[in-house]
C-alpha cells in the first residue's frame, strides 16, 4: 500500500469531490476531514485503524480541546450521523485507491436523532401571506414558491420563457439534484401567472421576451428587466 498520509488523502480527495460537487459541499466535507486529522492525528492512511476511528467518534460525546487547541462542545446525533457519512465516503475513496482494506467504521453505528415536530403552517396562513403582498411580482413571486416548493435561488433564474401556460409547466433548475424539470402549474398559480405576467408587460411598455427574468429587480417605478 502506498504511503500517504492523512492530509495527502484529503487533499486528492477533496479536489477530486470539487469536479462534480458545490464549493460549499467541498468546504463542508474539508472541515469535517480536517478536524478528524486535528484529533486523530496525521498518521499514514495504511496504520488507521478501526480503533482509531471509534476513539474519535468517542471523543466527539464530551467537550474536548483538539490538537490545534480549540475546545469543541460535544456533538448532537444529527452532528454525529453527518460526520460519519463524510467520513464513510473519504474512506471509501481510500479504500477504491488502495490506500486501505480496513473496514474503518466497523465499530461506529449511526446515532438515532429525535424526531422534531417542524412548524407547518395552515393553507390559511399561507394564503393570508399572499394576500399580504404589497406589491404585483411579490404577490406572484410568493405563489411560485407556494405551488412549487422551489428555493429563492432556483426562483431567481426562471425566466418568462420557462413560463408555458397552454402546457401549464414550468421548467425549472433544480439546483440540489442538478436537472432540468417540468412542472405542473397549478389552476391557482395559473391565474397569478397570467396576471402578473400582463401587468409586467404594461409596466415595462413592451411585448416581455422569453429571456426576460419572469421576477425581475425592481428599481424605482419600473422594473429593471436587462440583466
Amino acid at each position: 500500500m502506498s504511503l500517504v498520509l492523512l492530509s495527502e488523502a484529503i487533499e486528492n480527495y477533496l479536489t477530486a469531490r470539487r469536479a462534480r460537487y458545490s464549493s460549499t459541499t467541498v468546504k463542508n466535507e474539508g472541515h469535517v476531514l480536517h478536524r478528524f486529522v486535528a484529533i486523530r492525528g496525521d498518521i499514514e492512511v495504511r496504520h488507521l485503524t478501526a480503533e482509531h476511528v471509534e476513539e474519535y467518534f468517542l471523543s466527539l460525546l464530551q467537550p474536548h480541546t483538539d490538537r490545534s487547541g480549540v475546545h469543541r462542545p460535544a456533538v448532537q446525533p444529527s452532528s454525529h450521523n453527518y460526520y460519519l457519512a463524510r467520513l464513510k465516503s473519504f474512506f471509501a475513496y481510500c479504500t477504491q485507491r488502495g490506500l486501505t482494506r480496513v473496514d474503518l467504521l466497523a465499530y461506529v453505528p449511526p446515532s438515532r436523532e429525535a424526531r422534531r415536530t417542524r412548524q407547518q403552517p395552515s393553507p390559511e396562513i399561507f394564503w393570508a401571506m399572499l394576500d399580504t403582498a404589497g406589491d404585483p411580482r411579490d404577490r406572484a413571486l410568493i405563489a411560485t414558491a407556494l405551488n412549487t416548493g422551489l428555493r429563492a435561488n432556483e426562483i431567481a433564474k426562471l425566466k418568462v420563457g420557462d413560463v408555458d401556460l397552454d402546457t401549464l409547466t414550468l421548467r425549472a433548475w433544480i439546483s440540489k439534484s442538478k436537472v432540468e424539470d417540468d412542472m405542473p402549474v397549478t389552476s391557482d398559480l395559473t391565474a397569478e401567472l397570467s396576471s402578473w405576467l400582463a401587468y409586467y408587460a404594461r409596466s415595462i411598455e413592451r411585448p416581455l421576451l422569453g429571456n426576460d427574468h419572469l421576477f425581475p429587480a425592481a428599481t424605482g417605478p419600473r422594473y429593471r428587466w436587462r440583466c
